[in-house]
């Protein structure tokens, strides 16, 4: 049943309603049809748009545009096929192409391109880059985020890098870099060119920015050639160039050419396995390339390639000044 126009709204209303173009008010108790909707576009069970949504598009269950919103977009399920330029709301799941306006949703939001406006949900969901800003439980992304990624769980980068602001309880990016910053319980990246702080921070590849390890640790597996401060301890599985700081600093490495100290280790204990190191110790016990593991210097030395520590200034040195040797 499809009934006349109602007035100069140019609308109609009926079971299921169809229009060309929806300019002014469409009703259907089970659905509503549409090329595109100017107006205001009701059902209870599925409203659809053939073309863009222009206007407001409502219903109790499914909503749907084969265009673009550039209006409103509200269902339990909305999903449209082109971008979001406008509001869509979906009560359990929405889906878009790109999200250039805002996209919420109670259970997931996905974006099936760019997220550069605002994207809300439990699960939020992005095949893209975040150029704007991206909120959930468990926000995820396999593009970069160059904008505000914020989860209260965790969140997620795949193949991409970190270029804004990632932020949650814990931080996972796989396969990707930190150039921004990522900040989190856990922070886990390739490189970190930027800053990455947590409770623990985990690099897989070099710091060439800052890491900063919290009351936990920081842990680059490749070299350090920024700053790098872990509150338990600081730990490189390569070369220190930078500043590496912790209760307990080291430079370790199974390979001789890596675990040098080119630059500075301080902490209450401090160890460089590398036999080319040439950088400086601070701390209190003190292990370089040329200390016995039962003579390790104390306060402070200076690493130089092939020679062995002086007694002076070692703890066995110390141990006899004060036994009156």
């Amino acid at each position: 049943m499809v009934s006349e126009n109602v007035g100069y709204l140019r609308g109609n209303v009926g079971i299921i309603p169809k229009k060309d173009k929806a300019e002014g008010v469409q009703f259907g108790g089970l659905g509503a049809c549409a090329d595109d909707v100017c107006g205001v576009q009701l059902s209870g069970l599925g409203a659809f748009a053939h073309g863009d949504v222009r206007g407001v598009q409502l219903s109790g269950l499914f909503a749907g545009a084969h265009g673009n919103v550039k209006g409103v977009q509200v269902g339990t399920i909305p999903i449209v096929e082109g971008n979001v330029s406008g509001v869509q709301l979906g009560g359990l799941v929405s889906y878009a192409d790109d999200v250039c306006g805002v996209q919420l949703s109670g259970l997931g939001a996905f974006a099936h391109g760019d997220v550069s406006g605002v994207q809300l949900g439990l699960l939020a969901g992005a095949h893209g880059n975040v150029k704007g800003v991206q909120v959930g439980a468990i926000p995820i992304v396999e593009g970069n985020v160059s904008g505000v990624q914020f989860g209260g769980a965790s969140a997620v980068v795949f193949g991409g890098d970190v270029k804004g602001v990632q932020a949650s309880v814990s931080v996972f990016v796989a396969q990707g870099n930190v150039y921004g910053v990522q900040l989190g319980n856990f922070a886990l990246a390739d490189d970190v060119y930027g800053v990455q702080f947590g409770g623990g921070a985990i690099a897989h590849g070099d710091v060439r920015g800052f890491q900063f390890g919290g009351l936990s640790a920081a842990i680059a597996e490749g070299d350090v050639k920024g700053v790098q401060f872990g509150g338990l301890g600081a730990i490189a599985n390569g070369n220190v160039y930078g500043v590496q700081a912790g209760l307990a600093s080291i430079a370790y490495s199974d390979i001789r050419a890596n675990g040098n100290v080119y630059g500075v280790q301080a902490g209450l204990v401090t160890v460089a396995k590398g036999e080319r190191s040439a950088g400086r110790q601070f701390g209190l016990l003190l292990w370089g390339p040329g200390n016995a593991w039962w003579n390790p210097s104390v306060g402070y030395q200076k690493l130089e390639p092939g020679k062995k520590v002086k007694p002076l200034g070692t703890l066995e040195r110390l141990v006899k000044k004060l036994l009156g040797r």
